[in-house]
């Protein structure tokens, strides 16, 4: 496992031609900087802000919101892109997929410090096969050396907490997991600092104003909200030792947890949320990784982000931050979606 050098400095896929265009969307300058990726030919695309889908059985139509859609490269261009709506039999856990493509709409290729932002698409519907599936909203972007069907290859993507059933075409959404929790994304701009929730109580704050500072990222994750049997307990801490930011972190590993708790910079909260554990390899048995990155106390005061997303993982890791967890990547988790 990678050694979190904080506290030492603390103390098949099915192709479906393109259904719909984006229409008159207009690209606007975006306020993302960023430096340039290293994992791709093409643009940095990313999904920002919050994204929402809706189905009409009737009308044979899926609905799709996005906060932005974004090229956080300085340089390049993106190339032509689609956004998707994908269902998976299994989780996302990195690596190649495969998935059912129910929704496809077209935008412009985007140039550098770009984004299209909030806007709505309504497309046609495609059923895949009956079953119960996982839903994500995803950007891809046709780049060279994509091996995948029409050279368009994931650039990023959100999941949704709950899955959709579908029978003779007809979708049904499905429940979450009573036993589980969505855990919210916040970024304080101020601060530069990254802080997630599955409370309740502290979403409603967060979101109201409550809390200054702090606005949703767009991003969420599947947590457990207590332990199913085989759990790890996820400790938080809260410090302002680092003033004038303040700072949270949380840990899954029990060693990890008594060494915060005897540092003197440190308040222990308690436990919020329960996780599985992955492999000393950094594979997880079941679930979605989560990685962990450390800010390497840039801007005078140490921060983590835990995210799913391949991708923003590349782009804190281009911007200086460094994984923690366990094998090379560093994953600290594993989730349910």
């Amino acid at each position: 496992m990678n050694v979190p050098t904080w506290i030492i400095a603390a103390a098949s896929a099915v192709t479906i031609a393109i259904s719909s265009a984006a229409g008159a969307l207009t690209p606007t300058a975006s306020t993302t900087t960023d430096v340039e990726k290293t994992y791709s030919v093409g643009g940095q695309l990313r999904i920002g802000g919050s994204v929402a889908y809706s189905i009409s059985n009737a009308n044979g139509t899926i609905t799709v919101t996005v906060g932005s859609v974004e090229n956080d490269s300085p340089t390049t261009a993106s190339g032509p892109i689609r956004l998707r709506v994908i269902l998976t039999s299994a989780p996302i856990n990195g690596g190649a997929f495969n998935y059912y493509m129910i929704g496809e709409g077209s935008l412009d290729p985007l140039q550098p410090q770009f984004a299209y932002t909030n806007f709505t698409l309504t497309l046609p519907l495609f059923a895949p096969p009956d079953g119960t599936y996982y839903v994500y909203v995803g950007v891809f972007e046709q780049e060279a050396g994509c091996a995948s069907a029409g050279g368009f290859c994931v650039d990023d993507y959100i999941s949704f907490a709950n899955r959709l059933s579908v029978m003779g075409g007809v979708f049904t959404v499905q429940g979450a997991d009573p036993a589980s929790a969505n855990a919210i994304e916040y970024y304080h701009a101020q601060f530069g600092h990254y802080f997630f929730t599955a409370i309740q109580d502290e979403i409603s704050k967060l979101d109201s104003g409550f809390f200054q500072g702090w606005t949703r990222t767009g991003r969420s994750f599947g947590v457990w909200a207590y332990d199913i049997g085989g759990t790890a307990a996820v400790c938080r801490f809260f410090s302002t030792s680092f003033g004038p930011k303040s700072s949270h972190f949380y840990t899954p590993l029990a060693s990890e947890c008594e060494i915060v708790k005897n540092n003197p910079d440190w308040q222990y909260e308690g436990i919020v949320a329960y996780v599985d554990l992955p492999l000393g390899d950094g594979t997880c048995p079941t679930g979605i990784p989560l990685y962990r990155l450390y800010n390497q106390g840039m801007g005078g005061a140490p921060n983590h982000r835990y995210t799913t997303s391949e991708a923003i993982r590349a782009d804190m890791i281009a911007n200086g931050w460094i994984p923690e967890g366990y094998g090379a990547i560093g994953v600290i988790a594993c989730l349910p979606y």
